[in-house]
């Protein structure tokens, strides 16, 4: 997996767990039933050290999307805020790309805490 961008949607394992919660909402889910789709289809990549936190601020902005955040995504997305904050530049993320998504982590971790929404957050298109 790899990300093309800063953005939360800019990661290939984020616009997987949007394909599966779309999925699970075309489907009749409901927000909540599609985190539920997401972690089964996920489990392994929602425990590993990358895509964990990737995957929790992807259901983050999913969630609020659909204006129902539950407790267990916001903590979880808080909690992958933080991995991210002691990732280094050249990982995940090329330096050019690591000072700005440090910026939209400390915004959505902002709102999160918060309990705002802004539309940049959305999800987006790849």
């Amino acid at each position: 997996m790899g990300a093309s961008g800063s953005h939360i949607f800019d990661d290939d394992t984020a616009w997987d767990v949007k394909g599966i919660f779309e999925g699970a909402l075309e489907d009749g889910c409901s927000a909540d039933d599609a985190v539920e789709r997401v972690k089964e289809e996920m489990s392994d990549a929602i425990e590993d050290e990358d895509d964990g936190p990737i995957i929790w601020l992807a259901l983050a902005c999913l969630q609020i999307e659909k204006g129902s955040l539950s407790e267990e995504v916001k903590k979880n997305a808080l909690e992958g805020i933080e991995i991210e904050f002691r990732n280094e530049p050249g990982g995940r993320w090329e330096e050019e790309d690591y000072t700005e998504r440090k910026k939209i982590l400390e915004d959505f971790r902002n709102m999160l805490l918060n309990n705002t929404q802004d539309d940049d957050f959305v999800a987006s298109d790849h």
